[in-house]
């Protein structure tokens, strides 16, 4: 199931869901060889002022994505690619920011989400990895 769009909650199936498995991979910049089927450097860029490194990544199913690496922290700063959703192919970009020590590994606190003429900022007081979730958390809702 997928987010609610303007005719209620939907599934998602086929290019969108094999894409949204993709980007639902925790720290799957990790696990790039079980999700790509080609990854290439492909040069430099600047993201929010900051030297960052570009790759683009090539699943399977053909569809690309561009991954941003800041050049001083190596940390992923953005993601972009054209998505196929309920309102047809839009450009979606991803921003992460302020990363901070969770565990033993570093999460961004605030990331900006922009898909076509819709932006979201996502920003979070406390991550806490792995909690205990009840066990009808993934239901689907009724009707869906």
């Amino acid at each position: 199931m997928g987010p609610g769009t303007h005719a209620g909650p939907r599934r998602i199936v086929g290019d969108e869901a094999a894409r949204r498995l993709r980007e639902a991979t925790f720290h799957g910049e990790l696990d790039w060889k079980e999700l790509w089927s080609k990854v290439e450097v492909t040069g430099a860029t600047t993201i929010d002022g900051a030297a960052a490194d570009t790759v683009v990544a090539t699943a399977a199913d053909g569809q690309t994505m561009t991954l941003h690496f800041s050049r001083d922290s190596k940390l992923l700063v953005a993601t972009e690619a054209e998505v196929e959703g309920p309102a047809g192919r839009v450009r979606a970009r991803t921003t992460f920011h302020d990363y901070r020590v969770v565990g033993a590994v570093r999460l961004p606190f605030r990331t900006v989400v922009e898909q076509g003429p819709v932006t979201v900022e996502l920003s979070f007081d406390e991550l806490t990895p792995n909690p205990t979730l009840p066990a009808d958390a993934f239901a689907l809702p009724p009707g869906v």
